[in-house]
């Protein structure tokens, strides 16, 4: 009877263990994509001067493109 509670447990830590990893992976995942959609939205600044082909910036290379 011990031998079965203890494995129980045991399986229970192992369990509960990995749905904290998947939890921590999934949460880096979407950070990660949360992190890509904001920098290449904050990598080319746009400039609307009226003109038809506004100016684009990118602060990487400091230079402004058509």
């Amino acid at each position: 009877v011990r031998t079965k509670e203890f494995y129980s447990n045991l399986l229970t830590r192992i369990i509960n263990f990995k749905i904290i990893v998947l939890v921590a992976l999934t949460l880096v995942v979407l950070a990660q994509v949360a992190y890509i959609a904001v920098k290449r939205n904050f990598e080319q600044l746009v400039f609307d001067d009226g003109s038809s082909t506004p100016c684009i910036y990118n602060p990487l290379t400091k230079t402004f493109r058509q």
